[in-house]
């Protein structure tokens, strides 16, 4: 699942380049600052956007395919917030000495900088972070679980937690990131728990179902298109009291689109039978630092992409295409030589924490449910 982790953030990068590029020119924006309206270099950056959330349910699910008869273990999370703290003083620091983004050094950036899983710097550090300490709970019901409850609750939680989200989208009401993620991780583990029965299904019927997603997904977007395209139009008054926008399967939180692409791309890499190689293995390894550092608040999160990549003026796709793919490999290539610099420092700090690390997971066995037993996979 090497390669599938990283074409989870690959995806997430071109996302980002997508939504924080400003593109001009333009007749009319949304909230986002995205194009609106029906034009192929429209629907082109709104194809890009499509990444985002469809890599934050595949890496999810990587989670929950891995951990579903697992231990949680403190250190990887620890790791996680060691890399992020790490990352984040650096980007502050570089931001303030260089007057990057125009913010201004205070103790509030600093202590945010320190703990950025605790201040939410990175939403979906934070989100992991509370699906990290459930997972033994998780773990536990859904092993407990026959596998007709199994698909059951995974039935029932897709319907409440995505359907009447793409309804009606407030968040806090009828989302919430963590409650998502718990379905992602258990989504995951189904496909896990039943691995075998995954493999009789033929991979030409996979791809047949992936393909239909993505034709779905772009007849949607240009529908929408069109109709957010004339926005005083009685039905875009309809739709826009109920938050929708004319990229919301694509970039809406617990979208449906993104869950249905995410599955079968999933199942393909579950087959898939790629040699696991070191280069790999080291570059999925640098998947959260890829993250952490093209994404950083500090930084000024549109200052990578307006700045540096400057493709706001594109208007030829093959261009805005081009310019979103080398981007985002150059951004995590150079991730890499960060992550690969910054690893000593990485590596001593888990060392000086391993007498807290250690007496932190005696702890934590004696209070979270034993390793799960139940459950069979197929």
């Amino acid at each position: 699942m090497d390669a599938l982790k990283v074409l989870s953030i690959f995806l997430i990068i071109l996302h980002h380049f997508a939504l924080r590029t400003h593109w001009v020119p333009v007749t009319l924006l949304n909230p986002n600052g995205l194009p609106v309206g029906l034009s192929a270099r429209t629907i082109v950056i709104d194809t890009l956007l499509a990444g985002g959330k469809l890599g934050v349910d595949l890496f999810i699910m990587i989670t929950g395919y891995f951990m579903i008869r697992s231990t949680a273990k403190l250190k990887s999370i620890i790791t996680v917030w060691v890399e992020a703290t790490i990352i984040s003083l650096l980007v502050l620091a570089v931001v303030n000495i260089f007057d990057i983004s125009g913010q201004t050094f205070s103790m509030t950036l600093l202590i945010k900088a320190l703990f950025p899983a605790v201040f939410a710097q990175y939403w979906f550090i934070t989100a992991y972070t509370l699906l990290f300490f459930a997972i033994p709970w998780l773990n536990q019901w859904f092993l407990g679980l026959t596998d007709q409850h199994q698909r059951q609750a995974l039935g029932w939680s897709f319907a409440i937690l995505a359907g009447y989200a793409t309804i009606y989208y407030r968040f806090g009401m009828t989302f919430s990131y963590v409650l998502w993620f718990f379905f992602l991780y258990l989504s995951g583990a189904y496909l896990r728990l039943h691995q075998q029965q995954v493999q009789t299904i033929a991979t030409g019927k996979i791809w047949q179902w992936l393909g239909c997603v993505l034709v779905v997904g772009v007849i949607l977007n240009v529908i929408l298109a069109a109709v957010f395209a004339h926005a005083q139009s009685p039905i875009a008054r309809v739709l826009t009291n109920f938050n929708w926008d004319q990229t919301m399967f694509y970039t809406r939180d617990a979208s449906p689109w993104a869950f249905a692409a995410a599955v079968p791309i999933f199942m393909l890499f579950m087959r898939g039978h790629i040699q696991a190689r070191r280069w790999l293995q080291y570059a999925a390894r640098c998947a959260f630092a890829a993250y952490l550092l093209h994404d950083s608040a500090f930084l000024g999160q549109d200052f990578l992409w307006t700045n540096v990549v400057g493709a706001r003026h594109l208007t030829a796709n093959w261009a805005i295409v081009g310019t979103g793919l080398v981007s985002a490999v150059l951004i995590y290539f150079g991730s890499v030589i960060i992550f690969t610099c910054l690893f000593p420092l990485r590596q001593g700090l888990l060392r000086l924490l391993t007498p807290v690390i250690t007496k932190g997971q005696r702890w934590f066995v004696s209070v979270v449910p034993g390793p799960p037993t139940a459950g069979r996979e197929q």
